[in-house]
């Protein structure tokens, strides 16, 4: 297990900015996987069910400790994302432990910016379209009435 931790320190470096852990080792554990998201200087952490997903807020030291408990109790996959590598940690059914560190991929995950997702319309709000402002429906500043 100390290895196990020691390993997880080494492919979790402070500038990781998404990181997944899945494959649960028991089918009856609530959440089919768990994302941890930087946003400014704390993850946001999505417990994924499913079909709910939950949220909760940590800092770096938090998730660290949060992933060493459920690496291998819990969870037997672990992926992050730092901007030029991919760290995977795996552990089989019979408790091997297999490391890899590889240059991202196209596929790879993008940083998360910001909390809330935009909605995508057809029309964006800030848009003015005249026939709608004749018949009323949009302002002169492209606001919806």
């Amino acid at each position: 297990m100390e290895n196990l931790t020691q390993l997880v320190y080494d492919s979790f470096p402070k500038d990781v900015y998404f990181c997944i852990l899945s494959n649960a080792v028991n089918k009856d554990e609530p959440y089919n996987r768990i994302e941890f998201n930087l946003l400014d200087s704390t993850y946001v952490i999505k417990k994924y069910t499913s079909t709910q997903v939950f949220h909760s807020h940590l800092s770096f030291e938090e998730v660290m400790t949060y992933i060493i408990e459920l690496l291998g109790n819990t969870y037997r996959n672990l992926n992050a994302w730092d901007g030029t590598y991919e760290y995977s940690i795996r552990l089989s059914k019979k408790g091997k432990v297999f490391a890899n560190k590889r240059i991202e991929s196209k596929n790879s995950p993008k940083p998360q910016t910001t909390h809330n997702r935009t909605k995508k319309s057809i029309i964006t709000e800030d848009t003015f379209i005249e026939p709608l402002f004749d018949m009323g429906i949009l302002t002169k500043e492209g606001t919806i009435v």
